[in-house]
């Protein structure tokens, strides 16, 4: 008895990886834009280069001084940044300009592309001299096409055009909003009385195309990568005159380094995420070819006897290719499960171009109002690439969920998470501000970068197997529904904020960790400078957003869970179920022995607790009631180790102050006065902001213990499977 075959997925029941691959290629384009067209812009606008360079220069050597100075004996401050404020400002003319330089090179960027894509098919009917099928030309085929256009529900008005002077059997879709052709070339339009069914496959491919919605995506695609392209070719010109004339040298070597290497890695970013839109297209187009055709067969024959399409390699020549070889055409049309994968190289450049954006909306927002630009920058970044780098990463996971739901395996993210923190790596080799402060560095960086480089890949796994998390949970409930995309829509939306916040923290980090270095001075030890760094803003930031971001850690998969038990038993089952109450039981037995432990504390010492007490109290029993719960449960163990976590650090500095306020009457501080029988503004406060950094360590050790629970529990199974099989043998 075989087994039955796994039904066959729908590549159209949520958002296309095409679409998913041209939203990359449109923010890699606008990063291109801004950063190659934002100078010419600022001329326009009366922006002087030679006062940016002028400028730039000055903040070099101001930065220098400043280093020199705080490692000097008489440097009398602590800090380069005081340092720096006291020293003779730089005057920076983009100042007056803001991030306009910026926006108009979008604005003018994509007007160019919108000019080409609304003239393109004019210009190509009228290059090519195709000829309109009608009445006059070819009646009784387009009496065939006007039939076949609504089987197929392509709506509006679609120009079918012939090309007599091309031989091959070719089609092409094209065109713009209210304007949709169709080109049949003189090959295809004689097999139209010759082989009508090969005829009516291509068509119907071509049809395909404008019921995908593909057609603009493609000719918007060509146009931006046209005009990125001369814009790169441009930078380069300009490099290469900068080299031969020796103004790349001097201060300005590093700067321009990471300038040079930025527009580097977008030349190479764009033209890859081009060929990725091109050859997903004409896979979707099949896809949909075979769901109208009733199947693969006619596919598979017009591909054994009319395809002339070169084949362009294995491995990685083929991202160098616009078009899927004739092999993957054909796996395709029997395994859909490869439109439903996440590449290696697709997650680098997802990471890459949320490093790079954040990079250049950094620096365009820090020019208007200096330090406090800077802080609105780095804020105003991370709001856009972080949730860009959420909704695609987890478009793109969802589907691979999917794939490995349908068939019955387990998801494995482990090379979409290596990509992504690789493509983050990019962000200090691709920042000007970051070079500049390396330049000036007092010791070498390179340990202060590996540290940081190797947060930027735990990163990478962070995001990816915690987005893999929620849509493993919630991909049976989106299975389960009418609306995918909306629901999708839904739980990116709940996503974002935390994975925004840990993808802010590291990118930011970069910046912060070498800006350490340089305070501590030529002989300090970069580790320690780092992680001093690390921790000081990690748990700077406000206790709320902490424990927000942590709870929707926690919120967005078990919300999933209980929503898919509801769907699979029906409405009628509310019960909690087993992990949850483990997680219940744990987190209000160790919320209610670290009350007790802080009454011991009050009987025992006989005067005011002091608050470092109730904080080690408070993160001992968050960190035990993680691991414990993490350890105990079987589904889930993660997210149910953040709730356990969570109700014990908000039970023990509630109920000791509570029992303090009881027992004694007095207040956790001595200059506050005690007479009100309830709690001050400043206890509460306390209560709050306690529990929220012993939450972080909670979080972290609730996630290790999972994954090495997780591990022993594959481990064991294996051994079981082993022992069965040798047992089996030896009967």
């Amino acid at each position: 008895m075989t087994d039955a075959p796994a039904p066959q997925l729908n590549p159209f029941a949520t958002p296309s990886g095409t679409a998913v691959r041209f939203a990359l290629l449109i923010v890699a384009a606008s990063t291109a834009a801004a950063s190659l067209l934002s100078q010419d812009t600022g001329q326009l606008l009366g922006l002087s280069a030679s006062d940016v360079l002028a400028y730039q220069h000055c903040m070099i050597v101001r930065t220098r001084e400043a280093v020199a100075l705080r490692h000097s004996d008489t440097g009398g401050s602590p800090d380069i940044g005081e340092i720096i404020d006291s020293l003779p400002a730089c005057h920076d003319p983009r100042g007056v300009f803001g991030p306009w330089p910026a926006i108009s090179a979008l604005l003018l960027f994509w007007l160019i592309v919108f000019a080409v894509y609304w003239c393109m098919p004019a210009w190509r009917v009228r290059r090519k001299r195709l000829r309109r099928i009608g009445s006059d030309l070819l009646p009784e085929m387009a009496a065939y096409l006007n039939r076949l256009q609504e089987q197929t529900g392509v709506h509006g008005s679609v120009t079918f055009l012939l090309d007599p002077l091309d031989p091959r059997v070719n089609g092409l879709a094209f065109g713009r909003v209210g304007r949709r052709c169709v080109v049949i070339s003189g090959g295809l339009a004689a097999l139209f009385s010759r082989d009508r069914q090969a005829f009516r496959t291509v068509l119907l491919h071509e049809l395909a195309h404008l019921r995908n919605h593909d057609v603009d995506i493609t000719f918007i695609t060509v146009a931006v990568w046209r005009l990125v392209g001369f814009l790169l070719l441009r930078r380069a010109v300009y490099l290469l005159l900068a080299v031969l004339v020796g103004q790349f040298s001097g201060d300005r070597v590093m700067p321009d380094t990471a300038s040079t290497f930025q527009s580097v890695v977008l030349a190479a970013l764009v033209p890859l995420a081009r060929n990725a839109v091109l050859r997903s297209r004409e896979l979707y187009a099949d896809a949909r070819t075979m769901l109208w055709d009733a199947g693969p067969s006619n596919m598979q024959q017009l591909f054994d006897v009319y395809s002339t399409h070169p084949t362009p390699g294995r491995g990685n020549r083929r991202l160098l290719s616009k078009h899927p070889s004739l092999g993957e055409r054909r796996t395709a049309l029997t395994d859909a499960s490869n439109l439903f994968g996440l590449g290696f190289w697709e997650s680098v450049g997802l990471g890459a171009t949320a490093a790079i954006l954040f990079n250049n909306i950094s620096d365009f927002m820090a020019h208007p109002v200096g330090s406090l630009g800077a802080r609105i920058g780095d804020h105003v970044a991370i709001a856009i690439a972080g949730p860009l780098l959420t909704a695609a990463l987890t478009f793109s996971v969802w589907r691979v969920a999917d794939r490995c739901r349908n068939a019955g395996t387990a998801m494995s993210v482990g090379r979409a998470a290596a990509g992504v923190g690789l493509g983050l790596c990019l962000c200090p080799v691709t920042s000007p501000t970051i070079a500049l402060l390396v330049h000036e560095l007092p010791s070498s960086p390179a340990v202060t970068l590996l540290l940081w480089a190797g947060l930027a890949l735990l990163c990478g796994v962070i995001v990816v197997c915690w987005i893999g998390l929620i849509t493993r949970v919630w991909a049976p409930v989106a299975a389960a529904g009418n609306r995918p995309a909306l629901l999708i829509s839904g739980v990116i939306a709940a996503a974002s904020l935390p994975m925004t916040f840990w993808v802010f923290y590291t990118l930011r980090q970069a910046g912060v960790a070498l800006y350490a270095q340089a305070n501590a001075g030529p002989h300090a030890d970069a580790l320690s400078s780092f992680l001093a760094a690390a921790g000081t803003m990690l748990f700077g930031e406000s206790p709320w957003v902490v424990i927000a971001v942590v709870l929707l850690l926690a919120a967005v998969p078990l919300t999933g869970h209980a929503w898919a038990r509801r769907c699979r038993r029906g409405p009628g089952d509310r019960g909690m179920t087993p992990e949850y109450a483990v997680a219940l039981g744990t987190g209000v037995a160790c919320g209610v022995a670290g009350v007790w432990i802080g009454y011991l504390f009050l009987v025992l010492a006989g005067e005011k607790v002091q608050i470092k007490d109730v904080e080690a109290i408070t993160v001992l029993a968050e960190l035990t009631a993680a691991v414990v719960t993490s350890a105990r449960t079987r589904l889930l163990r993660f997210p149910h180790g953040v709730v356990a976590a969570f109700l014990a650090g908000a039970m023990v500095p509630l109920g000791t102050l509570t029992g303090f306020r009881v027992l004694t009457g007095g207040s956790w501080y001595w200059d506050v006065p005690s007479r009100s029988p309830l709690p001050t503004p400043l206890e509460w406060r306390s209560a709050v902001t306690i529990p929220s950094w012993g939450l972080l360590v909670a979080t972290a050790a609730a996630a290790v213990t999972a994954g090495l629970a997780e591990l022993i529990r594959r481990q064991r199974r294996t051994s079981a499977k082993a022992r069965k099989t040798s047992k089996a043998d030896a009967w």
